[in-house]
């Protein structure tokens, strides 16, 4: 059996294990031998419950949702699969969405199982990955590590030269992965990185301010904001998701000058996002993070709670 992670009897002495690889697999074991394999199709099955009718309901940890599964293996979805953050969006030049979503990456392809996804980019053909657990990985299409042992890694973005730059939150500093280098340090909790034309990094700290770093020191660019997370370049702005009031921000680059982009937004309150990132030495709960992209429309894509939302470019940009 493949990675089984729950068994249950039926009303009728039938066992069903359950696996939670990528196909779905539920495996059916009869009380005369008979044995069974169904395909479910289900990303990450991990329970099951069975009516007084014997019918059978799975579950997903990765994509959510109930469905029924049928002796024959079809399935019924009886509750619609979603996203279980997201975190991490972005948009590549072809205004494809990818999101990270924790255990997976949600892809217009499907889904690719990865774990813990928190932060992501689209740069030259490939997804970067961070995982609030530590590592950063390439996709190119096939997954490989980049860096471990990283401090709750956030937000990342890649440099004009191709190196990837990291959020490093549990450490207070950004580093550079290929170059294996900080590039600065002496924050908070910062928790995304941005470049914008002129291939100036802009960092956000959910202690309130987001630095551009200049010759290796961060400088206050905006003070006094409750919660700021992911960050994105659009033209001569810098768009900031304050989480503390839920709405998004434009910062000019050139005059420093604020604006309110949209209000409302469906994020959870800071209260919320102090969960245990670790358990008895195993991943705890995701820290809740609100991600921000940028499509080639100017079209800004921010995920929240359980969707990604799309807003249409200011007319004022």
């Amino acid at each position: 059996m493949v990675q089984p992670v729950a068994v249950h009897f039926d009303r009728e002495g039938t066992l069903f294990v359950l696996s939670r690889d990528a196909s779905g697999i539920v495996t059916r074991l009869d009380p005369a031998g008979g044995r069974q394999l169904l395909t479910t199709g289900i990303m990450r099955v991990d329970n099951a419950a069975f009516d007084d009718d014997n019918r059978m309901y799975v579950s997903s940890y990765a994509g959510g949702g109930i469905a029924e599964l049928r002796p024959d293996g079809e399935i019924r979805q009886i509750v619609p699969q979603g996203l279980v953050g997201p975190y991490g969006v972005t948009v590549d030049l072809g205004g494809a969405v990818y999101a990270a979503d924790h255990y997976r990456l949600a892809t217009p392809e499907g889904n690719e199982l990865t774990p813990y996804a928190h932060g992501i980019v689209a740069d030259r053909g490939q997804l970067h990955v961070t995982s609030q657990y530590g590592d950063v990985r390439t996709y190119d299409p096939a997954p490989r590590r980049r860096a471990g042992e990283i401090a709750r890694p956030t937000g990342i973005a890649v440099r004009d030269d191709g190196v990837l730059v990291v959020a490093e939150a549990d450490a207070g500093r950004v580093v550079a992965i290929a170059a294996d280098d900080t590039v600065a340090d002496g924050f908070d909790t910062p928790v995304d990185v941005a470049f914008d034309g002129q291939n100036r990094c802009y960092v956000s700290d959910e202690s309130g301010v987001v630095h551009r770093i200049d010759d290796g020191q961060p400088l206050p660019v905006v003070e006094g904001l409750e919660l700021p997370q992911d960050l994105a370049v659009r033209g001569p702005e810098l768009l900031v998701v304050e989480t503390g009031q839920r709405r998004l921000l434009a910062v000019d680059l050139a005059t420093g000058a604020l604006r309110v982009e949209t209000t409302d937004l469906e994020l959870d309150l800071p209260e919320q996002s102090r969960r245990a990132l670790f358990a008895a030495g195993l991943p705890g709960c995701p820290r809740p993070f609100a991600g921000i992209a940028v499509g080639p429309d100017g079209a800004v894509h921010v995920s929240t709670s359980g969707k990604i939302v799309r807003i249409p470019q200011h007319p004022a940009t």
